[in-house]
């Protein structure tokens, strides 16, 4: 293999654990909204004001773990500040942001699966594992997302509610965590992740 061909290769798995990362930091993002919503004492009314809708996010944000990587996700969605009237708006809206960049990745790994030759043959066998997990996470995001929109009408309370969200959606944290550590085993994939860290 020529030394472009490894450069080459070392970039296309640089973006692949990129977005698999960001994925997982989303996803870090609404489990900690979700832990906030059942700990804030104070509800805040309907209002179209982008300055409400700014504050509502930039409060939820500021319970993850990387306030920054939420706001600046979140509020990039077009029309985010008309969308968001309260933090089970900020969740609805992470969670249909971390389905499409768990799909993007999905996407990604399975046209590098068909179209790459350059990987190991445990390379292959991790992207494979990684396309199941990454499944297996956009089913558990879409159970969360019906769980969002079926509240309140479910008979649970709020509590007993966010406990369930944060199941699934620590479960899919799992699932693109395994991922990430099916690249873990050999010195290249180490580089890579160091670059990314």
């Amino acid at each position: 293999m020529s030394s472009s061909d490894n450069h080459n290769t070392l970039k296309n798995k640089k973006r692949l654990f990129l977005s698999l990362f960001s994925s997982i930091l989303l996803v870090t993002a609404i489990v900690s909204i979700v832990a906030g919503v059942t700990s804030s004492k104070n509800s805040t009314e309907s209002n179209n004001d982008h300055q409400v809708a700014h504050t509502i996010l930039k409060s939820s944000c500021s319970s993850t773990l990387y306030p920054h990587l939420c706001f600046s996700a979140l509020s990039a969605v077009p029309d985010a500040t008309s969308k968001i009237k309260s933090k089970k708006d900020v969740i609805d809206l992470s969670l249909n942001r971390t389905m499409s960049a768990t799909r993007h990745s999905y996407f990604k790994i399975q046209k590098l699966t068909s179209t790459r030759r350059s990987f190991t043959e445990r390379e292959n066998t991790a992207l494979h594992d990684c396309l199941v997990m990454l499944n297996e996470t956009l089913d558990q995001l879409s159970k969360a997302y019906q769980e969002l929109q079926d509240y309140p009408s479910l008979k649970k309370s709020l509590s007993v509610h966010a406990d369930d969200l944060k199941i699934l959606l620590s479960a899919a944290m799992t699932n693109q965590e395994t991922c990430l550590d099916g690249f873990s085993h050999d010195k290249a994939d180490k580089k890579v992740q160091i670059i990314m860290l």
